[in-house]
């Protein structure tokens, strides 16, 4: 049976608003709220809604405490939220009072209070009472079916307390560490558990069994692999984002300074390399999972700005190295010139272009017998611009130290032709280390409503 390399799945991400404000640059966490279109951000001062069609935003909260939201109902809506108290200024918290935000005064369009309704306190059992016995409590998870899960501070490392919709003990554990995973209080939940990277593994505490499974990776082994279950591989894992079907998570590598981002599949454990199409992860400050869309806020030099991709419209593709596996050298050499303006001609080998580009592979599978492609009608396709598209397809890099806006100008053009998003973003990479005072204007001009990273990039002014 042929062995083939899993494909990655690639996510188109636009733009829901213009840059919003700076002061929102500084939210930490988001979650999709369950009833209304907005979701819910936290600067660990403020709660703050975003209208997730439009970016629109309305602080609903706001305290002088450090300030955490422990988890959005979805049953009634409301958050929860808890604030930290400092009892004699040596930021060793020593106690945490919790409230809820009621959101029954919603706008239903919009999901933002109609009129300010001031946070209700929720009394807790003392620490040492039932349901607790020796948890300090700091975040509580509200579930679907009315039950409650507690985290907090236990005697060996993060302790849990399941309460039933009855208000029966389902579970109780005073250190939530098995084998070396350890769960930490904000780690990623959805209805069936809880779930946090360790080492590099990914790894749940279901609210069913209340037991501690590997999911992926392994705590000992790294690597960059996609695959099913423990064969994946991750290096340098960041806390996952998760829905009831999938779980993202981040992790550096395979090279240095290079973001990986992934997905988990809860039902099958298979992993895939995500690529998110249109994200900056250098300017990632959060991200979330609804079970329909992905929400990113990114930080973009002047501001934030909010983006979204579907999860019904991903697709997938082969990164690279496994277009390269797939190009059969047995195969004869065969190959296919591109005539481009001033009679010039390019020659690559067909193979390459059958395994690297989809546009080129849908023409030349229409025709089989076709061995030139007439470019003399595409403005950017000069002999220097579209050597560097060949040459990207080659190699899958464009390195080179400086670029002249042109010639970036016309790569950029087309890498958008032909379907080739990374060779765009290289493109936008080499114009935005190119932007200053004196050419920003020219720049700007003819990026705008592309909606690109570029576009919103520092130094545009927008």
């Amino acid at each position: 049976m042929e062995c083939r390399p899993a494909a990655a799945i690639q996510m188109r991400f636009k733009a829901l608003s213009e840059l919003l404000p700076q002061e929102l640059c500084d939210i930490s966490t988001l979650q999709k709220h369950p009833k209304f279109p907005m979701l819910i951000g936290c600067d660990r001062k403020r709660i703050i809604a975003i209208d997730s069609r439009s970016g629109a935003h309305q602080v609903l909260h706001e305290s002088e405490s450090l300030l955490r939201v422990s988890s959005v109902s979805p049953k009634t809506g409301d958050i929860i939220y808890s604030i930290s108290l400092d009892r004699g200024g040596n930021f060793e918290v020593e106690e945490r009072e919790f409230y809820i935000l009621k959101m029954e005064n919603a706008n239903p369009v919009n999901g933002f209070p109609t009129t300010r309704v001031p946070p209700q306190p929720l009394y807790l059992p003392h620490p040492h009472e039932e349901p607790f016995y020796g948890i300090q409590v700091e975040r509580i998870i509200d579930l679907e079916n009315g039950g409650r899960v507690y985290l907090g501070d236990g005697d060996g490392g993060t302790g849990f307390c399941h309460v039933g919709p009855q208000g029966y003990i389902l579970g109780w554990s005073e250190d939530c560490d098995d084998n070396g995973m350890c769960l930490d209080v904000d780690a990623a939940s959805n209805s069936f558990g809880i779930f946090d990277t360790e080492g590099y593994g990914v790894f749940m505490l279901s609210f069913e069994t209340h037991e501690i499974t590997l999911l992926a990776g392994d705590l000992r082994h790294w690597g960059s692999k996609d695959g099913v279950g423990q064969l994946a591989r991750f290096w340098h894992l960041k806390r996952p984002v998760v829905n009831d079907r999938y779980l993202f998570m981040r992790t550096e590598g395979p090279a240095i300074y290079q973001w990986r981002q992934c997905r988990l599949d809860l039902k099958t454990l298979e992993v895939n390399s995500v690529i998110f199409e249109g994200v900056d992860h250098n300017g990632l400050l959060t991200y979330c999972a609804s079970e329909r869309e992905v929400y990113v806020v990114q930080y973009v030099g002047q501001g934030a700005q909010l983006l979204v991709a579907s999860l019904e419209e991903d697709h997938e593709v082969q990164l690279a190295h496994q277009q390269f596996t797939g190009i059969d050298l047995a195969e004869p050499v065969s190959s296919v010139a591109f005539r481009l303006r001033c009679k010039a001609k390019l020659h690559v080998d067909r193979r390459i272009l059958l395994a690297r580009s989809e546009h080129f592979r849908k023409l030349l599978m229409a025709d089989q017998t076709m061995t030139e492609i007439d470019l003399t009608g595409e403005a950017a396709a000069d002999v220097k611009s579209f050597t560097v598209l060949l040459r990207f397809l080659m190699t899958d890099r464009w390195d080179a130290a400086s670029v002249e806006p042109e010639l970036a100008f016309n790569v950029r053009d087309l890498a958008q032709s032909f379907g080739l998003p990374r060779l765009m973003a290289f493109a936008e990479g080499h114009l935005q280390q190119q932007l200053s005072g004196e050419t920003v204007l020219k720049i700007l001009g003819r990026v705008i409503g592309s909606a690109t990273p570029l576009e919103k990039a520092p130094g545009t002014g927008r």
